[in-house]
């Protein structure tokens, strides 16, 4: 890579972190500098499938004018709060994570050290990194932040081919809701279809067809159900600030990419998202800002989480523990 590029470090080398690690680099948005996880190990993989970067401790972070966190979303403070007490150098340099529901405040740390701080959370799914590093064309990807955090980044996500659409901070949990709807459910209802013999993935895709030509105003839908979730999703994240014909195209082209997968992978592979990852206080979050904002899509969400725990058990990512607590919360919050 040539030294004229911004250069970036990559906190997190999970499914999201080595996808657009990947993407940007193909893509030459970035010089990819420094790569740190968890693990050695997993900062290595990283490395080896974006194909630039160096393995790094997060204590010994260089300088970079773009860093990213893609950790989990209960690690995301945490990281910061290492960043500044390692005393990474982030004065008047950019730093951004993906988390779909929660805002850059998270970041504050950092920000009050000169950083300027977003958050971008691109609408798609990433089961496999090697397709979603392949798949960022059209993707909409939410932002909110410090005007230039989020310039810097939004120019970089629009070299991948990706739309960026300008998200309220205070309901990015329903913001995130959409997507679950759109793809983490939508794979439920499939599942549970198949389960009963049942899934018909032409007449799904007819569904998402119609609804990508129709948006809201979709009727007479091979399956009504497919509909309600794609219907419910584009109004929680119309209510998050996404504007209409954007909230259709997020979900119309997350609900076709979800099917694909779907395809290529089975149900069990194709299933993400916070119940499939056994994130408790995530979901009990996201259950509380959709109850506050609409009762029957919380009475929808609750149906169809549900049924997602018994998914999570086959996909067996989530420890038993975390999810034997999501049901007792989920039937909690569920009307009797």
């Amino acid at each position: 890579m040539t030294g004229t590029l911004p250069t970036l470090n990559i906190i997190g080398a999970g499914a999201v972190g080595k996808s657009l690690g990947r993407a940007f680099f193909v893509a030459k948005a970035f010089d990819i500098q420094a790569i740190a996880s968890r693990t050695q190990q997993s900062a290595s993989d990283a490395v080896a499938f974006i194909g630039a970067g160096k393995v790094t401790l997060l204590e010994n972070l260089p300088r970079a004018n773009v860093t990213m966190i893609t950790t989990s979303d209960d690690a995301i403070v945490d990281t910061a709060i290492n960043m500044v007490a390692n005393n990474i150098d982030v004065n008047d340099t950019t730093v951004f994570h993906t988390s779909g529901g929660q805002g850059a405040a998270l970041l504050m740390s950092l920000g009050i050290r000169g950083a300027h701080i977003a958050s971008v959370h691109p609408f798609k799914t990433f089961p496999e990194p090697e397709f979603a590093a392949r798949g960022m064309s059209g993707v909409i990807c939410g932002t909110e932040g410090d005007e230039n955090a989020v310039n810097t980044v939004s120019k970089a996500f629009t070299l991948l081919g990706a739309k960026t659409a300008p998200i309220d901070p205070k309901s990015k949990m329903l913001y995130h809701a959409g997507a679950v709807f759109a793809c983490n459910y939508l794979t439920v209802l499939l599942d549970a279809r198949k389960a009963r013999g049942l899934m018909k993935m032409d007449e799904a895709r007819a569904t998402v067809r119609q609804f990508q030509h129709q948006g809201k105003d979709i009727k007479n839908a091979p399956s009504d159900s497919i509909g309600q979730l794609l219907v419910t999703a584009t109004r929680a994240c119309e209510h998050a600030g996404m504007k209409s014909n954007l909230a259709v195209q997020a979900v119309g082209r997350i609900a076709a990419e979800t099917l694909d997968n779907i395809d290529k992978f089975g149900t069990v592979r194709a299933f993400t998202g916070p119940i499939a990852r056994g994130s408790v206080e995530f979901v009990e979050r996201q259950i509380d800002a959709v109850k506050g904002w609409n009762a029957k899509a919380a009475d929808l969400y609750l149906s169809a989480a549900e049924a997602a725990i018994f998914l999570s058990y086959r996909k067996r990512v989530a420890s038993t523990k975390f999810l034997e607590r999501l049901q007792k919360i989920i039937r909690a919050a569920s009307p009797l």
